[in-house]
C-alpha cells in the first residue's frame, strides 16, 4: 500500500511561486527547481500578494527576495 501512495504523490506537480526583482534571480532559481516543481513568477510584492490571491491552494512553496521595490518579501 505504501508504495501507491509514494508512487501518487511523485507524480503530482506541486507549484512554486519565486518572488525577486532581479529577473536573473528569477530565471536562476526557476531553473534550479523547475525540473520538480510548476514555477509562477512576480517581479515584487504587490504582484506576488495578487498571485497568491488567486493561487492560494495550489502553491506549495514560496520564495521570495526581503528587499524589493514597492512592497518588501
Amino acid at each position: 500500500m505504501k508504495n501507491i501512495v509514494d508512487e501518487r504523490e511523485k507524480s503530482i506537480r506541486r507549484t512554486v511561486l519565486i518572488v525577486d526583482d532581479e529577473e536573473i534571480n528569477r530565471e536562476i532559481l526557476g531553473f534550479m527547481v523547475g525540473g520538480e516543481y510548476d514555477v509562477i513568477y512576480a517581479e515584487n510584492g504587490r504582484v506576488a500578494l495578487e498571485i497568491i490571491n488567486e493561487k492560494r491552494n495550489v502553491l506549495s512553496l514560496i520564495l521570495l527576495d526581503l528587499l524589493m521595490p514597492e512592497i518588501d518579501g
